[in-house]
């Protein structure tokens, strides 16, 4: 065998290798694609369900209605704690910043918050 037939056998090795190597990264491609498919129609799942459950509709499975009372539980703490948060300013006497209810001194202009006894 004659070096140029050699280098093109090998050069023919090496391009149904990179063949190879692209099929198999159009197939990973493709199956990913599937995985996210199924990974955003089990969130859509899930969506619809909460929204049936906000809605007061009939859902009849245990593990679903489980989940959705730990959502409606989070909900309840996330409102808890806005509203907890709106009444923890109070406003400095000096300058008239909204400060933290336990800050003792102003952040914009350093007078005292509270009354030192």
């Amino acid at each position: 065998m004659s070096f140029t037939e050699s280098f093109n056998a090998k050069m023919a090795d090496a391009a149904k290798l990179m063949k190879k190597g692209v099929d198999t990264c159009k197939v990973e491609s493709k199956v990913a694609e599937q995985q996210l498919k199924i990974k955003t129609l089990t969130k859509e799942i899930g969506n619809l369900a909460v929204i049936k459950l906000d809605n007061d509709e009939e859902l009849k499975c245990p593990e679903i209605i489980e989940r959705y009372d730990a959502i409606v539980e989070a909900r309840a703490k996330i409102d808890e704690l806005k509203a907890g948060k709106k009444n923890t300013k109070v406003i400095c006497p000096s300058c008239g910043e909204k400060c933290a209810n336990d800050m003792s001194y102003c952040g914009k202009c350093g007078a005292a918050l509270k009354d030192e006894a």
